[in-house]
């Protein structure tokens, strides 16, 4: 949940920042502290196919 919170937070302050920027830093924030080396390289490769921000606000 408090990833969720932390994304739509900086979407909505940060408009100029990329999908995946947001989706990392709200990552770095929240759940990075939680997972090890294989749970946080998946991450980086999940936002690879992450959708653009225009797609994900539709």
């Amino acid at each position: 949940m408090d990833f969720l919170v932390a994304l739509f937070r900086n979407l909505i302050e940060h408009p100029d920042w990329a999908m995946s920027q947001a989706c990392t830093d709200s990552y770095n924030k929240t759940l990075k502290k939680w997972h090890g080396w294989l749970a946080s390289s998946s991450f980086t490769v999940a936002m690879k196919l992450a959708p653009d921000r225009k797609k994900f606000m539709e």
